[in-house]
């Protein structure tokens, strides 16, 4: 799937590189067209024998493990066109600015790209909250920017006509998401753990969206930060709502349903765990150490 998915961004790629040469008024032989003469097209980063792209990635630094070879991918695509004989003659090139997925160091490799090295247009570029911080200007200078590698809803809602998202967006990966887990698993609780930030967030209202009118019920909603490597406190808590909300409730007060855990086991275990002591502090306050008795209220 992921070999496709690139396939796929490479026959995009050829596409908007075809747009880009024709932007600069190729006649098919390098030539100039009457019209590139006007004085009306932006042409920067297209001349008569080249067409000029940037994108931005993580080359160094920790991050670069994982997507550096991404763009030494791309590299390697424009490099194959130009083996072929370029775009209507014009040589493919690629500048790749290394900004450590710093959103502060985006800012400034984007502003090079465009104002220093005078791209046509970026491609590719990766990260959400490296483009989060980009992408208003690039809007405003009017700078192609195609294909992101990143799935925020923002890139096309609404439509820009210099900006095209890459990635399947994540409202719709959660939508599907949410239909997968409505067909093969009816009935059942879920708890979301959830990146907090606009991915997250995304990616809930997309589950939501998938799980509308089902009786999949969410019990819980615990959230990340995205350079948090352990989640650890995250799934402990998703553990106690599985057993607060397992088969066995009674009726209680209000119209609400409760929920009785009388286990000594979940006590001991509880008591050792700084956070499950945190979330469960009030209820010791209020029952006896030697029971624990806890009380949760389910609509219903």
């Amino acid at each position: 799937m992921r070999k496709l998915s690139w396939i796929v961004l490479s026959v995009a790629i050829l596409a908007i590189l075809l747009t880009a040469a024709a932007c600069g008024g190729g006649n098919g032989n390098g030539g100039t067209t009457p019209e590139a003469t006007s004085g009306s097209p932006d042409t920067t980063g297209v001349t008569a024998t080249e067409v000029k792209w940037g994108t931005t990635f993580p080359l160094s630094g920790n991050p670069a493990a994982a997507y550096a070879p991404i763009s030494y991918g791309m590299d390697a695509m424009f490099k194959y066109v130009n083996a072929q004989g370029g775009v209507y003659g014009r040589k493919l090139t690629l500048v790749i600015g290394d900004d450590h997925y710093s959103p502060a160091d985006t800012v400034e490799v984007t502003r090079q790209l465009v104002e220093g090295d005078k791209i046509f247009g970026l491609i590719g570029n990766l990260g959400d909250a490296t483009q989060l911080a980009v992408y208003k200007y690039l809007e405003e200078k009017g700078v192609p920017n195609m294909f992101l590698s990143t799935g925020l809803a923002v890139w096309t809602h609404p439509i820009v006509k210099s900006r095209f998202g890459g990635n399947p967006d994540y409202i719709t990966e959660g939508m599907f998401l949410g239909q997968y887990i409505v067909k093969n698993y009816p009935g059942k609780k879920v708890g979301f753990l959830l990146q907090n930030d606009e991915l997250g967030a995304d990616g809930e209202t997309g589950l939501k969206k998938g799980l509308e009118g089902s009786d999949v019920k969410i019990v819980a909603t615990e959230k990340y930060e995205a350079i948090q490597s352990d989640v650890s406190a995250q799934t402990q808590r998703h553990q106690l709502q599985r057993h607060l909300h397992r088969p066995g409730h009674s009726a209680g007060r209000g119209g609400h349903n409760q929920l009785h855990l009388r286990s000594p086991g979940l006590r001991d275990r509880a008591s050792r765990r700084p956070e499950v002591r945190k979330d469960l502090g009030e209820v010791r306050e209020r029952r006896p150490a030697e029971q624990l008795r806890v009380v949760w209220h389910i609509r219903g």
